[in-house]
């Protein structure tokens, strides 16, 4: 089944550069925008690869919905904790017939870059185990 893969988590708990963690492991390069995006990748063992890091109240339904018009076989996308943007995913879900894991962010504050990329790159480590065991 297809799927997608959530990364929930309060505003600026890293959601999106967990999700520009997890595009450099399947890809082998960050992607060319600094801040969120959408993207797709065509990986030989695990498909078609959607990335959508619009995560924000208001701002994710369209650009996700873009990502899931493509039928990828997986794709890794983000939401806030609670309210709209769960809702937008699982009613995207829905509709175009995918099958959704949420992984719930470790995350420290920003000030503390040493930790706040060690929660980013574990994040992303458990994004890949999840493609890995579909």
């Amino acid at each position: 089944m297809k799927t997608i893969i959530c990364l929930i988590g309060r505003q600026n708990s890293g959601k999106t550069s967990s999700i520009r963690e997890v595009y450099k492991s399947i890809t082998g390069n960050y992607p060319d925008e600094e801040s969120d995006f959408n993207g797709t990748y065509q990986h030989p063992e695990f498909g078609y690869i959607g990335f959508s890091s619009w995560g924000d109240p208001g701002a994710n339904e369209e650009p996700l919905d873009e990502i899931l018009q493509m039928n990828c076989d997986f794709v890794i996308t983000a939401c806030r904790s609670k309210g709209q943007t769960i809702d937008v995913v699982e009613k995207l879900a829905n509709k175009y017939n995918y099958q959704v894991y949420y992984v719930y962010l470790m995350h420290g504050e920003r000030a503390d870059t040493k930790f706040h990329n060690i929660y980013i790159k574990s994040n992303a480590e458990a994004v890949m185990e999840i493609i890995k065991l579909r």
